[in-house]
């Protein structure tokens, strides 16, 4: 099976994770433009009448298997993870 992280940002976080895709996706044009080359899906709804949901779905639906299927996202492409320290005991910051 494949496993895939779906992670939504507002402000920006853009790096990735080593075991798992992480395929972040913003609905603030304002993030998506200061972070283009980090983010991996911008959703922009075309009204609140829900016109452009079902579009906007389809796109992340494709992009999902995409990714499950081998797609690389921008964090795997520019190499931008943080590795979890697994092992540690105790609390860390």
């Amino acid at each position: 099976g494949a496993q895939v992280i779906v992670f939504t940002t507002g402000l920006g976080a853009p790096h990735g994770f080593p075991f798992i895709p992480v395929i972040k996706i913003t609905g603030n044009p304002n993030t998506y433009k200061q972070l283009l080359d980090h983010l991996d899906v911008f959703v922009e709804l075309a009204d609140k009448a829900g016109s452009g949901i079902a579009q906007t779905g389809e796109s992340l639906y494709k992009e999902i298997l995409a990714v499950a299927s081998g797609k690389q996202t921008k964090a795997e492409v520019i190499n931008y993870g943080n590795f979890p320290n697994i092992f540690t005991i105790g609390p860390t910051l």
